[in-house]
């Protein structure tokens, strides 16, 4: 209890254990706000991708429904015929464990029923190239994560119902990450264009890994303190 009660000591202090802490959120643009959708949606491409992304035939939804929270913008991870891809570079610290949290909702305007979004990060961009090209290639993390059956609808008021909240972590080989979600293969003739909602992306380091780093630090430098008073607590015939 006492190691727990100083790492969360640790956090609320908010210390500057090593060059990654208390660093600014590392994700551009995770609510997909810009640019401002000039209509209810727009496919990407031929349209613009969200800012600091980079985007395969996604739709970039504007005013169509609102994003998660009741406002702003989001993306449909499905743009026309089949699943898309969205995906974004990021600074990461070699060894810094990062959580990934994220919203999906999914399309409802053909029905409803769970549908499923890919989500993986790789140590670069060459191989999330290999990954696209089905080459042998290496990641930090991959998985899906599933939509509520009943999701958003166009001119549909907000339901949070409409939404559930994901996470996942990964620790960073390299210090340039690649974050990338993808949409949902339907077993439709042509695919599907109704896919998985994303919205509200977000990415923090993780305290657990500097808090122990501490903690290990704090229990040599004890070990060291206790055997030193041992050797000067004893007699000098001991000594």
């Amino acid at each position: 209890m006492k190691r727990i009660a100083f790492c969360l000591l640790l956090i609320g202090m908010g210390l500057g254990l090593s060059p990654a802490a208390n660093a600014a959120p590392i994700i551009v643009n995770g609510g997909f706000e810009t640019p401002v959708v000039g209509g209810p949606y727009v496919t990407v491409p031929p349209g613009t991708p969200p800012t600091g992304w980079n985007a395969q035939n996604v739709d970039h939804i504007g005013t169509y429904w609102p994003g998660y929270g009741g406002t702003g913008q989001s993306v449909d991870l499905n743009g026309t015929g089949g699943a898309g891809l969205i995906w974004q570079q990021l600074n990461t610290v070699v060894g810094q464990e990062y959580e990934v949290s994220f919203a999906l909702s999914r399309n409802s305007d053909n029905g409803t029923g769970v549908l499923q979004a890919g989500a993986a990060v790789f140590p670069d961009l060459t191989e999330f190239g290999k990954a696209i090209f089905s080459q042998p290639y290496t990641s930090n993390f991959q998985g899906s994560f599933n939509t509520p059956s009943q999701g958003v609808f166009g001119g549909a008021a907000y339901d949070p119902a409409h939404w559930t909240l994901h996470d996942f972590r990964f620790t960073a080989t390299t210090t340039t990450s690649v974050l990338v979600f993808g949409g949902s293969g339907i077993s439709a003739p042509g695919g599907s264009s109704f896919g998985p909602e994303l919205d509200a992306v977000s990415i923090t380091e993780t305290p657990a890994q500097a808090c122990l780093a501490v903690w290990g630090l704090l229990s040599a430098a004890g070990a060291v303190y206790g055997y030193r008073r041992r050797r000067l607590a004893k007699p000098a015939s001991e000594a």
